[in-house]
């Protein structure tokens, strides 16, 4: 399939690109002298735009790269953009579910070479940081688009942020000298951009089905303000090598669909479409080893550091009796919320305040 720019749009925009090819894995944008050939898995977004006239199709590429169509006709391009989107979701899913099985197993390489109750040395997660970096350069998806993929996103968020990043900050945090380095963790902020609610939002004005991989999965619901609450909370009771959860409530994805359904007065179906490679039933905030020594602070847990030292002799004859006995904490032991309590809870965001109650609200993020 071809889109070309018109005679007298190829005229009047004086541009490098006047036609597109739609190939099987990627598109090919070209003109009288220049090609540019983008595969699928270096596209991060495509937007469809109408100018006065014409039609635009821009083609957004990693390190902020735009390649841009410019001077076809408005029906023609929608055509073509509709065509091109569908195969590119198509591939994409199914590249997720390739990401997310390799994520997974980057995940259980992490988990025995960094277990959350032994500490390492700087250049013991350097080694490691490489070992990842590597892997998560050969994911066949653009890293700016794998937390957009339910399958995808814990372990994504696992191998970047609750792992690596976390050793690192308690390894800076026993030679920090004054400077006191801590943590915080927690899910997706809710309609942010890896939260479904956008998603949600978007299916119902285009008269589609709300999709949902389980109705019983559990996630946790966080506001913005909460997310920068816990940081302030954080920075003025952390010590060095501190871990801050907060303690946010949880809902299942079929209530929160539900919710959003009846705040938007909508009669869209929801459709189960079934769970996807590497979707969990809940998130896990905090894991049975790290709430043995958790401290509740009302609406936060701190978990300190492990400040053992390399010497594990002396803890092969005595184990916690109490680890075996505690649970993790994730979104389905939280407390959670009936539809009216989520519905309560959602309609104080700016997107929903924006796009559901007509409400002018400063600049929020998606």
């Amino acid at each position: 399939m071809e889109l070309k720019a018109t005679s007298l749009g190829k005229h009047l925009a004086q541009h490098p690109y006047n036609r597109v090819t739609l190939l099987n894995a990627g598109v090919n944008v070209a003109g009288d002298k220049h090609e540019y050939l983008i595969p699928f898995n270096q596209l991060i977004a495509v937007n469809c735009k109408r100018g006065l006239v014409w039609g635009e199709l821009e083609f957004v590429l990693p390190d902020n790269n735009v390649v841009r169509l410019h001077g076809t006709a408005w029906e023609e391009t929608q055509r073509f953009y509709r065509h091109l989107s569908e195969r590119w979701q198509t591939w994409s899913q199914s590249m997720s579910d390739v990401a997310a099985r390799a994520l997974d197993e980057l995940v259980a390489m992490l988990n025995k070479a960094a277990p959350p109750d032994q500490w390492l040395r700087l250049e013991q997660v350097e080694r490691l940081a490489n070992v990842v970096r590597h892997a998560l350069a050969a994911l066949p998806l653009p890293h700016q688009r794998i937390p957009m993929f339910e399958n995808c996103r814990e372990a994504w968020q696992h191998c970047l942020g609750n792992c690596l990043m976390e050793k690192v900050a308690v390894a800076a945090a026993r030679n920090a000298g004054d400077t006191v380095v801590c943590l915080t963790r927690y899910g997706n902020v809710m309609a942010s951009r890896g939260s479904v609610i956008p998603l949600f939002l978007n299916q119902i004005k285009k008269q589609q089905p709300l999709t949902i991989t389980d109705p019983n999965m559990t996630r946790f619901l966080m506001s913005l303000n909460d997310a920068v609450e816990l940081v302030l909370f954080a920075f003025e009771h952390g010590n060095p090598g501190d871990l801050f959860v907060n303690k946010a409530p949880a809902a299942t994805i079929g209530d929160l669909a539900q919710a959003i359904k009846e705040l938007c007065n909508a009669q869209n179906e929801i459709k189960i479409i079934g769970v996807r490679h590497g979707e969990k039933l809940y998130e896990t905030l905090c894991t049975r080893e790290e709430m043995v020594k958790a401290e509740d602070m009302g609406d936060f847990y701190r978990v300190p550091s492990d400040n053992r030292d390399l010497n594990y002799a002396r803890y092969f004859s005595e184990g916690q009796e109490k680890v075996t006995q505690m649970e993790d904490y994730h979104s389905h032991n939280t407390e959670q919320l009936n539809i009216t309590q989520v519905k309560e809870l959602i309609s104080t965001l700016p997107l929903i305040r924006k796009e559901v109650f007509g409400e002018e609200v400063s600049e929020f993020i998606v």
